[in-house]
């Protein structure tokens, strides 16, 4: 394929050809495109690409009604999620997962030399409490997005702790995703996995910034109305709104099921 970066593009191939070498191109088109998904989105939209990562109930649910969700998927599901993490450039979550569950957010993956991928938290009004396993930047490092809504006190004490703070124009109340997409671009993330929750998964699904999704799906089922869904918000209107996806690949892991697909229309 030709490289997408305008600097380069086609100059490799326009080389090849003067040095009197046959050149093909297109050749697995697909299968290199996917190959080089993450690279291509980064020069194309001039963002991350943004993969979505769920763990869900057969009935489609992220949690109990009572907000319990440990353990939905198996071992052999979690161990190739942390393979997940230590391909990305950022893990990025909400700041309710970080009340609720306090995670790491490192790479904990078989890998002797782990990626140690930036931790990114979503946060509007900054309510990331201050003893969260993610403002130990000594693991890893930490960015928070917040909105002008963020106190000035929050702000100056999380940079104390060494964690970044980028303050984002709003959108509906709470961090405008695209911008800040941007901005982690500009800072060299080229990729990143997002294990948030269902508020944040449906603001960034809707505003069009995933490119991918792996749904891990265990043999459970929750029920009850209350229960959390992997897409939460107020969801779409109509049919005819869904995000559509095309489905690249089904593995199972013993009794789990994990579907990958990419977002064909937003």
């Amino acid at each position: 394929m030709k490289d997408p970066n305008p600097i380069v593009n086609g100059k490799g191939i326009l080389k090849l050809k003067k040095a009197g070498i046959t050149v093909d191109s297109g050749i697995l088109k697909k299968d290199i495109i996917r190959q080089n998904e993450v690279y291509t989105t980064f020069i194309k939209k001039k963002r991350p690409f943004f993969a979505l990562k769920t763990a869900m109930t057969l009935d489609g649910k992220i949690s109990t009604f009572t907000g319990d969700s440990k353990w939905i998927s198996n071992e052999k599901s979690r161990s190739w999620a942390h393979e997940l993490r230590h391909r990305y450039s950022g893990i990025m979550v909400g700041v309710n997962t970080i009340i609720k569950d306090n995670p790491m957010l490192t790479d904990r993956s078989t890998h002797k030399m782990k990626s140690n991928p930036l931790r990114i938290v979503v946060d509007s009004a900054g309510r990331t409490p201050l003893n969260s396993n993610v403002l130990d930047t000594s693991i890893s490092h930490t960015m928070i997005a917040v909105t002008k809504k963020a106190s000035k006190e929050f702000i100056d004490t999380v940079k104390q702790k060494g964690v970044e703070i980028l303050v984002c124009p709003e959108k509906d109340t709470k961090v405008d995703l695209n911008f800040f997409a941007e901005k982690l671009a500009g800072r060299g993330i080229d990729s990143v996995l997002l294990e948030g929750g269902s508020t944040l998964n449906f603001s960034a699904i809707r505003d069009g910034i995933v490119d991918k999704v792996y749904s891990f799906i265990s043999p459970k089922m929750f029920g009850g109305e209350k229960a959390n869904t992997p897409l939460g918000g107020v969801g779409f209107e109509k049919v005819d709104d869904a995000i559509t996806l095309s489905i690249e690949k089904v593995k199972r892991f013993d009794e789990d099921i994990m579907v990958e697909a990419s977002i064909i229309k937003k």
